[in-house]
């Protein structure tokens, strides 16, 4: 019975892991009746195997814990009849509010809520009051259920709110009282603690990285620091993360077991290892509470429990076995934990720190040698492989999932971490946690540990500085767009892994290079299709993408925050991988608003852009290269013939200075108006009467009532109109006036919320019109 454990944990880890697929949970139903009728007939077959009936019952525990959870959180989620409503609402902020030029960003725990809305919400803050950490507060507020963004290659928003417990999110509309202080619960102290700190690093560029090494609030960490980190492999260590409590259990064993050796009869009646152990997993639930129990500290807390409960119990269960119950706990508290990447990259890396160990020769660093010089060196160079090889292992381990999750991989990464994961772990954690201490009962003393604090981040900063500049001088930046590639190609790359871990010689390993070309190989293959057209869901704003055989187009970028979120880092840049686009040849900015052109510099640090196009005011607004839409030369890519239409009137400005694009080929066409409005419209229709008729429309500024005007959309004569616009927007797009005008004029629309990013494909050989791809649709998740 004791062999099959491993076997059946898997087995309902793959059950918790198959319903995260479900397109929807009616279909849940069917599929346990199935897995039930499948169980009973196994038991009734005489020549069934146990350990089979046994695979198919786990099997469906694991589907129907998952089915449980998901009914419940998917059941605490905002109703939609009160979405939009103005609701008084009381409660606590429990999160650090991320501050932006005109906004406040933070989670927000309700007590006490009209219509019966109870708990934890995302609200954005537009007001000139300061909130901080644990305010109590009375608010007036807007809601809409959980929304996210849905494009290939975007981080699925809706799953993290719906694992984080996040019932809805919206605006504040006013603030009715603000009362300050902590409260007798785990959320008053933390806030007290962020206060204290918060005082005592005022003023200090590294007061952020204080907060998020205590609290694992990692609001204060500047832009500037967040990209340094993430070129040099190092962004795990300045926030709390499952390495940072498995130190700070590391270091309490070994201060609980030295403790202990100091009265030795208490050893008498409880060994060492055990006082140590127990104390251990002390400090780690204690670190993992101050950092609020994120998801990260629950895995980690999970995953530590199990090798320290194991030891404690003198239980002789291997290692892989004690990995598998963890994994199985972390699913049983977490089941939607597969769509982390987090959850990946901790898992995979303990895996391959375990299967490397496993076949790790023996180094003996102390051993009676002759003390010569040769033998230092050599005994010095074994020392410095045992440090390096850890980061090593973890830097093959985390490749491929990191590339397939849309991430660089840092070439410095394992030297970096190799000599900054001991002073950050056993150096600036246990003085910062200190520092905490310290500004609760010796407040004088707290200044100068900081003074030594700051000390160590500015050197270690300075350093991690001087490597991200030698490794762009050497290297210089790389652009990996990997999202599309050939399941040969991912296949191979894990062989690849796979043989740079195997105990094999140096030299057959590097066989594992070549393996992993395929997903480097610098190719454009043509497409075979005349045109594409992508509309991304970038929210309230506008991206399209618009390929051809060898060519491809972006128009617009979405909208972006100084500093802040960005559509252009969040999803035109993955987008653009999932499309397996490396290249722009054209980027098209319709005007300067912010929902077109915010994610313009995201965009050009990612991806190769050989031209960009813009109108005058964005060209005296921005110092760089960019051609005007209103000279540009029209021209043709693979038989799609690109121009820009613009009104003959110096009169019109802002939205109707749009740079309006069309695309066509001999049997459709597309068109582009940016944000014009009704003046602009109107000039159009006069001017290019025939020419303004387009197949596909994207409608102008996110359909609202100032645009899409009758004698506009009578010269176009779609078929269809793709809106571009964000759930429930506080601008009320697309106006309930234009779908009626859409839907009396019998063109069909399609709103990238409801749809997701919809792509319309044209090939030579289909004339006709197309039917739209909705991202929602051809990959549907229950949760959405």
């Amino acid at each position: 019975v004791f062999t099959m454990i491993p076997t059946l944990l898997l087995v309902y880890c793959l059950g918790i892991g198959l319903f995260t697929f479900l397109p929807s949970l009616e279909y849940a139903s069917h599929v346990l009746a199935g897995l039930l009728g499948l169980f009973a007939m196994s038991m009734f077959h005489r020549t069934a195997h146990p350990l089979f009936s046994a695979c198919i019952l786990t099997l469906t525990i694991g589907c129907a814990w998952h089915l449980q959870w998901a009914h419940q959180r998917v059941g605490e989620r905002l109703e939609k009849s009160i979405e939009g409503q103005d609701l008084k609402v009381s409660g606590r902020v429990s999160t650090m509010p991320e501050r932006f030029d005109l906004v406040q960003q933070f989670v927000f725990d309700i007590s006490a809520g009209d219509e019966g809305v109870y708990g934890s919400v995302r609200l954005n803050y537009y007001g000139e009051l300061p909130l901080n950490f644990g305010d109590s507060l009375e608010l007036i507020v807007k809601l809409n259920r959980p929304h996210g963004l849905a494009n290939p290659g975007t981080f699925d928003r809706e799953a993290q709110m719906l694992r984080a417990g996040i019932i809805a999110s919206g605006y504040v509309r006013e603030v009715l009282a603000s009362k300050q202080g902590a409260a007798n619960s785990l959320l008053g102290a933390r806030a007290l603690v962020a206060k204290n700190l918060s005082n005592t690093s005022a003023d200090s560029a590294y007061g952020g990285l204080v907060l998020a090494l205590v609290l694992g609030e990692k609001a204060g960490i500047s832009p500037s620091q967040n990209n340094l980190f993430a070129v040099t492999g190092t962004s795990h260590l300045f926030v709390i993360s499952g390495l940072h409590v498995g130190l700070v259990a590391g270091v309490f064993f070994w201060l609980a077991s030295m403790l202990a050796s100091i009265y030795p009869p208490l050893l008498l009646y409880i060994p060492r290892q055990k006082i140590a152990g127990v104390v251990s997993l002390i400090a780690a639930l204690s670190y993992s509470a101050l950092a609020g129990f994120s998801l990260p500290t629950q895995r980690a807390v999970v995953m530590l429990g199990v090798f320290i409960l194991s030891g404690l119990l003198e239980r002789e269960v291997a290692t892989s076995t004690r990995l598998i119950l963890a994994l199985s706990l972390v699913l049983t508290l977490d089941p939607l934990a597969i769509t982390s990447a987090g959850f990946w990259y901790s898992f995979l890396a303990v895996a391959g720190l375990l299967y490397s160990a496993r076949f790790a020769d023996a180094i003996s660093i102390g051993a009676n040698q002759p003390s010569i010089t040769a033998n230092r060196v050599q005994r010095a160079k074994k020392a410095i492989a045992l440090l390096l090889k850890p980061q090593l292992t973890i830097f093959v381990v985390l490749l491929v999932p990191l590339l397939f999750w849309g991430g660089e991989p840092s070439i410095s990464s394992p030297l970096v971490n190799t000599l900054a994961i001991p002073i950050v772990g056993f150096v600036i954690v246990p003085l910062c946690l200190l520092l905490a201490l310290l500004t609760l009962v010796a407040d004088e003393l707290a200044p100068g540990l900081f003074s030594a604090i700051e000390w160590l981040f500015y050197n270690l900063l300075k350093a991690l500085e001087w490597i991200a500049s030698y490794q762009e001088q050497m290297i210089g930046s790389t652009k990996l767009l990997t999202g599309q590639q050939s399941l040969l190609a991912w296949v191979c790359a894990i062989c690849a892994v796979g043989l740079a871990l195997a105990p094999v010689r140096n030299t057959q390993k590097l066989l594992a290079l070549p393996l992993l070309l395929p997903l480097y190989w610098p190719s454009r293959p043509s497409n075979d299709f005349e045109i594409a057209v992508h509309v991304l869901d970038v929210g309230q704003g506008l991206a399209v993408v618009l390929q051809t055989a060898n060519h491809n187009l972006l128009y617009d970028t979405g909208f972006g925050i100084e500093g802040g979120y960005s559509a252009g880092q969040s999803v035109v840049v993955p987008a653009l991988r999932s499309l397996g686009i490396q290249r722009l040849d054209t980027l098209i900015i319709s005007h300067g608003d912010n929902d077109h052109i915010g994610g313009l510099s995201d965009v050009l640090k990612a991806v190769e852009v050989d031209r960009v196009i813009s109108n005058a005011a964005v060209i005296s607004a921005i110092p760089l290269s960019i051609d005007n839409c209103e000279a540009a030369q029209p021209w043709w890519w693979e038989g799609v013939y690109f121009q820009f239409l613009k009104p003959a009137s110096e009169s019109l400005s802002g939205n109707n200075r749009s740079c309006v694009l069309k695309a066509s080929t001999v049997a459709t066409s597309v068109l582009l108006p940016g944000d014009i409005e009704r003046p602009a419209e109107m000039l159009l229709a006069m001017q290019f009467p025939e020419n303004l008729a387009s197949k596909v429309l994207i409608a102008p500024h996110h359909g609202s009532k100032s645009s899409s005007s009758y004698p506009f959309l009578k010269t176009v004569k779609p078929e269809l109109v793709v809106v571009s616009s964000g759930y429930n927007n506080r601008f009320g797009h697309p106006s309930t006036a234009i779908i009626e005008r859409y839907e009396t004029l019998g063109i069909d629309y399609r709103i990238t919320f409801a749809e997701g990013m919809l792509s319309l494909i044209y090939s030579s050989v289909q004339q006709d019109h197309t039917e739209p791809l909705s991202y929602r649709k051809y990959a549907p998740r229950y949760w959405r």
